[in-house]
């Protein structure tokens, strides 16, 4: 169940990311990829866990831990702007992170291959 939970979450961050992004063209998509990534990597761990395997390669947890940063940071900003193919998050004393649709595409592919070794 938890397995394939992740893999639909996974799915649905894959289809905003390709279909969906480029229709629009509006980076505030990225932010609900990456939810949906968070989700399915939360998925995935939960399931490992259950077949007592918390196999994880180092660069996962490492990218986990990226997305949700994004997504707190999200939380707490006191503003978030696109520019141009960015998503732009400011901090409260205005320091900018900037997410751009390479960094998504890596955060797919991490997660695409992690899923793809435990199916």
């Amino acid at each position: 169940m938890t397995l394939k939970k992740a893999q639909e979450h996974q799915q649905n961050a894959y289809h905003l990311f390709t279909i969906t992004y480029p229709l629009m063209q509006d980076p505030k998509i990225f932010l609900v990829v990456v939810s949906n990534l968070l989700k399915s990597m939360n998925y995935l761990h939960n399931h490992l866990l259950q077949k007592n395997n918390d196999e994880r390669p180092e660069g996962w947890t490492i990218v986990k831990n990226q997305i949700q940063d994004i997504l707190n940071l999200h939380e707490k900003s006191p503003i978030e702007f696109p520019r141009g193919q960015h998503m732009i998050i400011c901090k409260n004393n205005y320091e900018l992170t900037k997410i751009t649709r390479q960094d998504i595409r890596e955060y797919l592919l991490i997660q695409e291959n992690m899923l793809k070794k435990h199916i």
